[in-house]
């Protein structure tokens, strides 16, 4: 098969540079409008390549906002499990500080029986004899034996002056013989807590 060249002779000589500058460069025209191609090109080039940087740019933000978000997302958990932690141990400490306030009021309320005892037995006259204390709640209740009613009485309002007891009343008396027959007077006397 034969081929067939379809350019002039003329132009066939012509190298490619001088080609262009006699078909190409030789009118305004074809200039102008190579230059703005040119032109046109290289503003395609800087906007794609500007435009290939802010995307990478975009994609490395969002990557560090999803980065970001992991790290709020566990942040949360934990700023939650330190709330909840927290609030068990405002519980335990109103819990502590009830405890500690009512040991505070039991220590500073509480009554030393040694010396309310030793008090007990200093007021006791020569010829009345104790046989029995016992407490319910605040209450005391002192039973006990004595030749004189009127030693009761002396013994009530002795109670009644100390720092220790206030509110004595009698509960009862009742005549009653010993072993050898003499006559005695057993008593309960009711006395309350006083608070000092």
């Amino acid at each position: 098969m034969k081929h067939i060249n379809l350019i002039p002779p003329e132009t066939r000589k012509l190298s490619a540079q001088s080609w262009i500058k006699r078909y190409i460069l030789k009118s305004r025209i074809h200039r102008v409008t190579i230059s703005i191609s040119l032109l046109l090109f290289l503003i395609f080039i800087y906007g794609a390549s500007t435009s290939a940087r802010y995307r990478l740019k975009i994609s490395l933000q969002k990557k560090q906002i999803k980065k970001l978000e992991v790290e709020l997302e566990r942040n949360k958990d934990t700023q939650s499990r330190i709330r909840r932690e927290s609030e068990i141990a405002q519980e335990a400490n109103k819990h502590i500080q009830k405890r500690i306030s009512f040991l505070e009021g039991a220590r500073t309320e509480a009554v030393k029986w040694s010396d309310a005892l030793l008090l007990l037995s200093k007021l006791t006259p020569p010829d009345l004899w104790l046989s029995k204390i016992s407490l319910n709640k605040e209450a005391i209740a002192i039973n006990g034996t004595t030749l004189d009613n009127a030693r009761v009485s002396g013994f009530m309002l002795k109670i009644d002056e100390s720092r220790y007891f206030k509110a004595t009343s009698f509960n009862f008396t009742q005549k009653n013989k010993d072993k050898q027959g003499e006559e005695i007077t057993d008593f309960e006397v009711i006395t309350h807590l006083a608070k000092y």
